[in-house]
């Protein structure tokens, strides 16, 4: 059987693209011919090149390109990773798919180098996901693996949506619901914000203001241990444990399992249509996305069923 020729595409052809190029030649090998090109090409992002070597995937030959350097005969699936931008116009009679994620290259200017470390991170291991997803469709063999330096260590599902979509009443209405199965349950909430759980002028705020990089508040019915240091949240999921399931909120761009909620009468678009790791909609009509059955946002039982069966998780026997 012949490759399966891939074009991802993107404007600058250097960062969501070249993973995107890296990683189909490291995970599918020679049942594919991966290219990628751009309208306004520059140079590889470093961060991209960092972030790719970190998961053991070679970038020899790696350079940014303009779509007009490629013969559009060639192509069977063309690959778009533009979220906000537009993307080049390829003029070729291939089958095109929107693979939109936001780009890791257009963080805010006062973003950290750890920050920006983070959304590449991010970038990679969506695009990672969608290209296992495109070779279980395609039944395109396997012959390379991305080092999982810090796979979640129990089964997880996050909970993704635009803001204001209702993603923390259904976590809420989630947690109730799995430990109604007799499933202890953790949470992660995802956020761009610095996190402070200390009240300022606390004696643990003091310890930790005094240079303590870890700080251990202990009480009669909880612990909570506080580091300083940046988190990848994948190395965090990793942290988890002593629970059967982990529901996160947000963390959109992440390799996990995920279910979408869909605020009534939105006009976004559904994050259903790009990332083939959304197993479930939580939307009322006639929000759809094919291929991705839907439940009520207000069906939480049915819902925490879907989520069981999707994960796969075993509940206590009588539950």
């Amino acid at each position: 059987m012949p490759p399966l020729n891939l074009l991802f595409l993107c404007v600058a052809n250097s960062a969501r693209s070249q993973l995107a190029e890296a990683l189909a030649r490291h995970l599918l090998g020679p049942a594919v011919v991966a290219r990628s090109a751009g309208s306004r090409p520059g140079r590889v992002h470093p961060l991209a090149l960092r972030v790719l070597a970190e998961v053991g995937v070679d970038t020899t030959g790696l350079r940014s390109k303009h779509v007009d350097e490629l013969d559009p005969t060639g192509v069977d699936l063309v690959l778009t990773l533009c979220a906000e931008e537009e993307c080049p116009l390829f003029l070729g009679r291939a089958e095109r798919r929107s693979w939109a994620l936001p780009d890791p290259a257009g963080a805010d200017e006062g973003a950290t180098e750890q920050e920006r470390l983070l959304a590449f991170r991010a970038a990679r291991d969506q695009v990672h996901a969608r290209l296992l997803a495109l070779a279980r469709e395609r039944g395109l063999p396997l012959v390379g693996t991305p080092d999982a330096a810090h796979p979640p260590s129990v089964p997880t599902v996050a909970v993704v949506g635009w803001k204001d979509a209702g993603k923390t009443t259904l976590v809420e209405g989630l947690v109730r619901a799995l430990t109604a199965r007799g499933l202890r349950v953790g949470t992660v909430k995802a956020t761009h914000h610095d996190v402070e759980p200390d009240a300022p002028g606390k004696d643990s705020w003091r310890h930790r203001r005094a240079g303590a990089v870890e700080t251990l508040l202990v009480g009669p019915r909880r612990w909570v241990l506080t580091r300083e240091e940046p988190q990848d949240c994948a190395a965090a999921l990793a942290r988890m444990s002593g629970v059967d399931v982990v529901v996160v909120e947000g963390l959109r761009g992440a390799a996990l399992p995920k279910v979408e909620v869909v605020s009534p009468g939105s006009a976004r678009p559904l994050l259903a249509g790009s990332d083939p790791l959304v197993f479930l909609l939580a939307a009322d009509p006639p929000a759809a996305a094919p291929g991705v059955p839907a439940l009520p946002r207000d069906d939480v039982d049915g819902i925490a069923t879907a989520v069981v069966r999707h994960l796969g998780l075993r509940l206590p026997s009588g539950s």
